[in-house]
């Protein structure tokens, strides 16, 4: 099945560059790429600045944008750690939790990921050293949430070196398109 993309307007602002919003047979995609710091080892202060400030221009674009966005799925590299992350990572910022739990509670929005996958520890990320976490996030609004059929990572493309980051697939079911 082939499918169009449509570019939506939206006031991006400080996001441009980052955050990527098209049309997609009745769904709206929002491709995310946040900003980044390292968990694993220190980030300069720049950085983590950096970070924050883009953490919470999203979490205020969101606020202003997604009440109005309709069937939503908002995906990629969120750069924010999964709360049920096992093991201890001693960069994570506290407004990176914040963002997350935001991303649910405040705005609505289910983690596809968690959805099909509510236990246990999963790595989208690695660093040189071999520590991981996921980074890497579907969100859906409550309509697309009873669409995803499956949401799982791919880790061939990390593993062969591509790309220090696994694919994540969301699979919706045709409900959507009518």
């Amino acid at each position: 099945m082939r499918v169009a993309l449509e570019p939506l307007e939206a006031d991006l602002g400080e996001l441009a560059g980052r955050v990527c919003v098209v049309s997609v047979a009745g769904v709206t995609l929002v491709g995310v790429y946040g900003a980044a710091s390292d968990p694993v080892r220190y980030s300069s202060k720049a950085q983590r600045q950096r970070k924050r400030e883009w953490l919470a221009a999203y979490d205020r674009w969101l606020a202003d944008w997604l009440p109005g966005a309709g069937p939503t799925l908002m995906v990629g590299d969120l750069n924010i750690v999964d709360p049920q992350h096992d093991s201890r990572l001693p960069y994570v910022l506290p407004e990176e939790a914040a963002l997350y739990d935001a991303l649910v509670r405040r705005h609505g929005l289910t983690d596809a990921y968690r959805l099909h996958h509510p236990d246990g520890d999963a790595i989208t990320w690695v660093d040189h050293s071999g520590a991981g976490c996921r980074y890497d996030h579907a969100f859906v609004t409550a309509e697309p949430a009873g669409a995803v059929r499956g949401c799982d990572l791919l880790h061939a493309p990390r593993e062969a070196g591509f790309t220090d980051h696994s694919a994540l697939r969301v699979q919706l079911d045709g409900s959507l398109a009518g």
